[in-house]
């Protein structure tokens, strides 16, 4: 039985008629029924760029923007509609990303769901990409939906689960209360992935230290009733040490490091290697913006967060 959680906003997933969205177009109505609430289909007009005395190409170049934009979000209702008639769902088709109607999208959302490339073949969250703007602004995780079909398991096989990475930073205990209500909404164990720091060789006192830092911050948050967790200490690269364990159905919570929403998904990151190899749908908690009153984050003194190589 699942345990009684409440996740709330809409579900907003980003269309753009291409194959990666319509799989995030299914997620992200998975996720709305999941939670009870509904579904956005955001459409962004992108027009072709034209020069200040081309001024009848850009007028074109807008007006054929939108028109593809429309046509996007109208194939994206339909595959909703064959998934879910019953599920309440709204389509907004904005002009630009700085547009009202994009913001007005992102003042109510809960969950903004995204493909894994764009209309260009771009990754995620690319320098310059529609989904990395989109990213900046939703102040809520991204989920970003695996290119791999979502099958049933197998009977014998184990039940899915939420993996969550956990390092000894501020936002650990944050993080670790988003995955713990993903966990409930799902009905599904949760598990606590901590990588050591490289270099802390192999003495039981670093291992104890680790767990201590990580348990710490999970004794802080206060779990869903009948959500069963564990907590997984380990001298393996993060991303590996993730990815190792996540299946196909499995959900994989990462954060991101300080010093802007998507300052963590650069090369050589954990979250961008997670990115780059996922197995499975992804839910990128992204740090709060400042002044949001968000103060779910655990400080630990004295305690670095563990970094890659």
């Amino acid at each position: 039985m699942k345990p009684d959680v409440n996740l709330p906003g809409t579900v907003v997933v980003g269309c753009d008629g291409s194959w990666h969205s319509r799989q995030a177009v299914r997620v992200a109505a998975r996720e709305a029924a999941r939670r009870g609430v509904g579904l956005l289909l955001l459409s962004v007009a992108e027009p072709l760029s034209a020069g200040p005395d081309q001024l009848q190409l850009l007028v074109r170049a807008a007006d054929d923007a939108m028109s593809d934009a429309m046509a996007v979000a109208e194939q994206a209702l339909t595959l909703v509609v064959d998934i879910d008639p019953t599920l309440p769902t709204q389509v907004v088709i904005a002009p630009e990303l700085g547009a009202p109607e994009a913001a007005a999208a992102a003042a109510g959302a809960g969950l903004l769901v995204l493909g894994r490339h764009g209309v260009h073949g771009q990754l995620a969250f690319s320098i310059g990409s529609t989904s990395a703007e989109l990213a900046r602004l939703f102040d809520c995780p991204v989920m970003v939906a695996t290119d791999a079909p979502t099958r049933p398991l197998p009977q014998d096989a184990e039940p899915s689960v939420v993996l969550v990475g956990l390092d000894a930073g501020r936002d650990c205990a944050r993080i670790f209360t988003v995955a713990a209500q993903e966990a409930a909404a799902r009905g599904s164990r949760l598990v606590a992935v901590h990588a050591l720091a490289p270099g802390t060789g192999r003495a039981r006192a670093d291992l104890a230290a680790g767990w201590r830092r990580v348990h710490e911050a999970m004794r802080s948050v206060t779990l869903p009733e009948g959500v069963p967790s564990r907590l997984v200490i380990t001298r393996d690269d993060p991303v590996t040490a993730l990815l190792m364990r996540a299946r196909a159905g499995d959900l994989l919570v990462v954060g991101t490091k300080a010093g802007g929403r998507l300052a963590g998904l650069v090369a050589g990151s954990v979250s961008r290697g997670v990115l780059d190899a996922m197995p499975c749908d992804v839910l990128v908690v992204t740090p709060p913006r400042p002044g949001s009153g968000d103060d779910r984050g655990l400080a630990l003194a004295g305690q670095e967060p563990a970094q890659r190589p």
